[in-house]
């Protein structure tokens, strides 16, 4: 279970403040009215912003229109226009169901970042290639192939 917001922000607020550290809180697989609510709760507005897309494979036209509705909600609720929104593309790149290794994954477009806050900052956050976890493979994947190495000659 998530941990309470109010907790969240305490636990995030460092002391003494570390003026050169950037906080970006994740909304990831957060309804964007439930998004709006806990990040205000967890004092966004004292952040560089939020992040989405964190290790899915959400494509980008339904990334952009969640992050537009949370950026609505938060600028209502915190006075600010210049919350960023960071994606995470590195898996977003094709059609895929599911949330462990699912058929249809690619990599997404590479990382490009914006000098207007109301654009998403594009970064690859989760290694391209890399797995879940033992939760299966991608139908037609290669098969597996092994080399035997030894240390003699």
């Amino acid at each position: 279970m998530p941990e309470h917001p109010r907790s969240l922000a305490r636990r995030w607020r460092p002391h003494p403040p570390l003026p050169t550290t950037l906080l970006l809180l994740d909304a990831t697989g957060t309804a964007p009215q439930d998004a709006i609510t806990l990040l205000g709760a967890a004092d966004v507005r004292d952040t560089l912003g939020f992040t989405l897309n964190i290790g899915g494979y959400t494509p980008d036209r339904e990334i952009a229109a969640t992050a537009a509705t949370i950026r609505t909600g938060l600028r209502s609720s915190t006075g600010r226009d210049d919350l960023l929104f960071l994606v995470d593309t590195s898996r977003n790149g094709g059609t895929a169901q599911g949330s462990c290794n699912p058929a249809g994954a690619r990599v997404g477009p590479y990382s490009t970042l914006s000098a207007d806050p109301s654009q998403a900052q594009n970064l690859w956050l989760t290694t391209p290639g890399v797995s879940d976890g033992s939760c299966g493979i991608a139908t037609k994947a290669p098969p597996a192939r092994s080399t035997r190495v030894s240390a003699s000659p």
